[in-house]
């Protein structure tokens, strides 16, 4: 009877007829009984924050399951609501609200030379080719996080003899086959310290699962007069896991 009673007052005066009524009863000893009341009969926006006393509605009350993503507006719960306990927020999934940008910068004395017995030396942690053989391909692994989007790659390279000039790539392979992933930017002239840039990815999406990604740079035998610094890429990600 009680239950009928307090649907007909949530469809008619609402949730304040029934705090009320509460009210109005508990002087002469009577209460509404445990589970009287369900969710099916509040209606949606009746009960609101400032009707709930502190730490009326906390995780252990809340049956698991029982609160929907499809059911939280957009921008209700924000990290300012968030009472965290223990040590961490755990979450299947996560995504920025927008493409974050990360850079991943090789530095030149990272790069080895594909041909063992070629001869090169180091200055000011950038590397340099010596006399044998007359062009050397330095190479270095490429460690991107899964999923992440290679938007752009600059090659810093001092170059000051206007003949012999140098270039730079990113390649991935996968059971012996090589795919261009980043072609080739040449440094020109002889004007001494170039960052040489590109935005025109290949292949830009990184799959770790099935390739293994390299950079590689070509000098020549010219000594410090032509010398890698470094090899920087920019990628986009979107989540902590990318």
């Amino acid at each position: 009877m009680i239950k009928k009673t307090v649907r007909a007052l949530l469809g008619h005066w609402g949730l304040a007829a029934v705090l009320l009524m509460a009210s109005a009863l508990a002087p002469i000893g009577l209460a509404v009984a445990a589970g009287a009341i369900t969710s099916l009969d509040i209606v949606d926006g009746q009960v609101k924050t400032v009707d709930l006393g502190k730490n009326a509605v906390t995780w252990r009350k809340i049956k698991p399951g029982a609160v929907k993503t499809s059911r939280i507006a957009n921008g209700a719960v924000t990290g300012a609501k968030l009472n965290v306990a223990g040590s961490s927020v755990r979450a299947a999934g996560f995504n920025y609200a927008a493409p974050k940008t990360g850079y991943l910068s090789l530095p030149g004395i990272a790069f080895r030379p594909e041909d063992s017995s070629a001869t090169f030396g180091t200055l000011n942690f950038s590397i340099y080719a010596k006399g044998s053989p007359s062009a050397v391909i330095f190479v270095a692994p490429v460690n991107l996080p899964q999923d992440a989007i290679i938007t752009g790659m600059t090659y810093q390279v001092s170059d000051t003899d206007p003949g012999p000039n140098s270039w730079a790539k990113i390649y991935r392979m996968n059971s012996g086959t090589v795919e261009t992933v980043v072609d080739k930017v040449w440094s020109s002239g002889s004007s001494g310290w170039q960052n040489v840039s590109t935005s025109a990815i290949l292949l830009p999406t990184v799959d770790n699962s099935t390739y293994t990604y390299f950079a590689e740079f070509m000098l020549t035998a010219d000594l410090t007069n032509l010398k890698a610094d470094k090899l920087l890429i920019t990628y986009s990600y979107v989540s902590p896991g990318s």
